[in-house]
């Protein structure tokens, strides 16, 4: 991903990515908002993503590496605009 002031290379194993406005951001982006630690969902809860950004969310992963780093991303935001590769 690159955009104004940052640039990072990402690896996963995941059946996907879902990305998303702030309208779609209380969907798959917010699943893990949605559980708590005694495995229920709490479907009130997620995560609000700003009107100039875009979600990335990756489908049931296995495996998520963010290059030159210890992050494990699962979800991330990236300012609108913003370009893959």
């Amino acid at each position: 991903m690159r955009g104004k002031g940052f640039e990072f290379t990402d690896s996963a194993v995941s059946n996907g990515i879902v990305i998303t406005t702030s309208a779609g951001s209380t969907g798959y982006y917010s699943y893990l908002d949605k559980l708590d630690h005694a495995d229920r969902l709490e479907p009130e809860k997620h995560t609000v993503i700003g009107d100039d950004e875009v979600g990335v969310c990756h489908i049931a992963p296995t495996y998520t590496s963010r290059d030159k780093t210890n992050l494990h991303p699962l979800r991330y935001t990236v300012p609108w605009g913003s370009s893959s590769g």
